[in-house]
């Protein structure tokens, strides 16, 4: 959904069951209820009920799969902190495991000297909640998603220390946990506000590369599908672009321009089983040349956080390179 403000709870339970045939409907829409009524007279610092943030980052979950008491602790995750209610009362209505999820990214009440005392000891909190279950920190995400996605209501010196902290922590424990999705969005979303001038600059040159070469990644991604049809292998087939903060960050690096970058732009052709995917490699290599020192095996020897897909650059004859992701 474009405009997050728009989230019903309707919206998360299809969401939840498309996802996950084992949610509990009627769970979730209690947990809702119960978090509508406490978050009644608190609007948030767009003038908005508050209820539309724990709704939008209960949806996040939802569109990630999570199951019903990670989306139920989504919609109840600010209220003992933000109203009078309680961990017990948590518990008793929607059960241990829930309650636990809420205290888990239940920021700490107790008063510091410092703000980065503060923070310090909320950060331990978590993670020493996330050891005992791992659905605290993806939560977390989904929380500090939605934050990042509504940093235009603070004041600047708030969007730029949680842009920073973003990059710098919740950023990394995406990618940590091969969400890699979440990292790129929590990434950009940051940039955004942490660099502007620069996010800008990124994002119109950007597409004006787009716009360039758009034809020919069409008439590329056609022909592997056609190929793919011919050969009767099964796959989606889909263009990406490089995200935001990644193409700024190798630019910066590398001291290089945009269109230097190898990997702007890539085809992504996603696949059931290994031996596919190793099929589809024997056929990009005969329609295509690859460059040298570009081929990666993930699925021999994948990543520590289990990543796997098969990653190389083809030669283009027209333009650059195209990098090719299978998974």
């Amino acid at each position: 959904m474009s405009n997050t403000k728009d989230i019903n709870i309707k919206d998360i339970v299809y969401m939840a069951k498309m996802r996950n045939k084992n949610t509990d409907k009627n769970k979730i829409i209690r947990a809702y209820e119960y978090a509508s009524f406490m978050h009644k007279d608190q609007k948030r610092k767009s003038g908005e009920p508050y209820i539309i943030h724990p709704l939008n980052v209960a949806y996040i979950l939802a569109e990630l799969g999570l199951d019903t008491t990670t989306i139920c602790a989504a919609l109840l995750h600010d209220v003992v902190e933000d109203t009078s209610a309680t961990y017990e009362d948590i518990k008793e209505r929607f059960g241990k495991d829930t309650a636990e999820l809420v205290e888990g990214v239940t920021k700490l009440s107790k008063l510091f000297e410092t703000v980065e005392e503060a923070q310090a000891e909320n950060y331990k909190k978590m993670f020493i909640a996330m050891e005992k279950d791992i659905r605290v920190i993806i939560l977390k995400l989904a929380d500090r998603l939605h934050n990042v996605r509504t940093l235009q209501y603070l004041r600047r010196d708030r969007q730029i220390a949680i842009s920073r902290e973003t990059i710098e922590l919740y950023a990394p424990i995406a990618h940590k946990l091969g969400m890699y999705d979440m990292k790129m969005k929590l990434q950009d979303g940051a940039f955004k506000y942490l660099y502007p001038e620069d996010y800008e600059k990124v994002t119109k040159e950007l597409e004006k590369i787009l716009n360039e070469n758009k034809i020919y990644l069409e008439k590329t991604k056609n022909r592997i599908v056609q190929e793919l049809r011919r050969q009767r292998i099964f796959a989606n087939v889909k263009i990406e672009t490089k995200h935001l903060f990644n193409i700024y960050k190798k630019m910066k690096e590398k001291n290089i321009k945009m269109h230097e970058i190898k990997d702007l732009f890539s085809i992504k052709i996603i696949t059931k089983g290994k031996s596919e995917c190793y099929r589809i490699l024997g056929i990009l290599n005969t329609i295509y040349s690859i460059i040298p020192g570009t081929f990666k095996d993930y699925i021999a020897t994948p990543r520590n956080n289990m990543y796997q897909a098969i990653h190389e650059i083809l030669l283009r004859r027209r333009w650059g390179n195209v990098r090719s992701s299978n998974m």
